[in-house]
């Protein structure tokens, strides 16, 4: 797997601690390793184990497309085989960020599943049965969109989900994953901000990181 960043100002633009410490935790959960390592993602171990029901996941700040990119391998490659079975993985960020974040999709797109497509979402229904699951990593960098952070989370969270084998709606919003590694303590206040819309974070993993700080993996259901 071969991910460019692009060595301008942008901070959209670079490859950061918390993506590369969130790969090394979602292998870990993919494959197995560690299991459901909280009861919080309960759910998201089922779905992930499951033989038929589709996964929908969404991405917030995608910024070079890392995550995504690796939870679609991973991810894609483990259920492919599955009959019936679809994984839709939505990478989102700001317009400068797209065509980095392109590149980087069709740099790895033979490592994709096969019958993996690569689509432009705009202007269409992205989830149909809605949302299973919500990922963010390293979000925090810039408090001013700490408020446009959480009515997108809010608009997200309060669509239905649906699943395939019961056949009726869940009432309970998808699990939110953040990961999160601290440079001013201000972000924290982001944490705050979740609460007074019902979404409490809990923290379940440590990640070394490259010096400093470790890498928070956070968990809300």
């Amino acid at each position: 797997m071969v991910v460019r960043e692009e060595t301008s100002y942008d901070l959209d633009k670079k490859i950061w601690d918390s993506g590369m410490g969130l790969c090394s935790w979602i292998h870990d959960f993919v494959t197995g390793q560690s299991g459901s390592p909280s009861p919080e993602l309960d759910f998201v171990w089922q779905l992930f184990t499951s033989d038929s029901d589709p996964i929908n996941v969404i991405e917030l700040g995608t910024g070079t497309g890392l995550v995504s990119i690796w939870l679609a391998v991973s991810l894609g490659n483990k259920v492919h085989s599955s009959q019936g079975r679809q994984v839709k993985i939505v990478a989102t960020d700001l317009p400068s960020a797209i065509p980095l974040i392109e590149h980087n999709i069709q740099s790895n797109a033979h490592l994709f599943a096969p019958g993996t497509t690569d689509e432009n979402p705009v202007e269409k229904d992205l989830f149909p049965t809605g949302v299973d699951l919500i990922i963010m990593a390293d979000v925090t960098y810039n408090i001013d969109v700490f408020p446009a952070l959480i009515r997108t989370l809010g608009r997200i969270r309060a669509a239905p989900r649906v699943t395939s084998a019961v056949g009726r709606k869940v009432t309970q919003p998808p699990p939110v994953l953040l990961v999160y590694k601290e440079r001013d303590s201000a972000e924290r206040t982001l944490f705050d901000l979740c609460n007074e819309i019902s979404i409490n974070f809990k923290i379940i993993s440590h990640i070394p990181g490259a010096g400093g700080n470790p890498i928070e993996v956070y968990v809300a259901s």
